[in-house]
């Protein structure tokens, strides 16, 4: 199964993972963590755009999608998965495997 990831779509669900990953955090920094909760959890849809999303965390590490080929930071990527592992491709490691096999068909070795 094939799904595409972007950064949109991992600023929409920011605000919900932040909560659960520092939900009952008593942790160095739990101030600032409940801050940063209450600030995206204040966020309406619209304003959930990636660049605020990393604005108010202070990185991008919750934004950022990167090919796992590349290991470029990309606005959106191919999620390939055989059901156990995901592999994140974005779309110019992409189209050097299709250029790579079309090429192959047409001159095997």
């Amino acid at each position: 199964m094939t799904e595409i990831v972007t950064r949109k779509g991992k600023a929409l669900g920011a605000p919900k993972r932040w909560a659960q990953r520092y939900a009952g955090y008593q942790g160095s920094g739990s101030d600032e963590k409940q801050r940063i909760t209450e600030k995206l959890n204040g966020l309406t849809l619209e304003e959930r755009t990636p660049e605020r999303i990393d604005q108010i965390i202070g990185n991008d590490t919750w934004t950022r999608v990167s090919c796992d080929l590349c290991d470029d930071s990309v606005e959106r990527a191919a999620a390939l998965s055989d059901g156990i592992n995901d592999l994140l491709v974005c779309e110019s490691c992409l189209r050097a495997a299709e250029i790579a096999l079309f090429s192959e068909r047409k001159n095997p070795s």
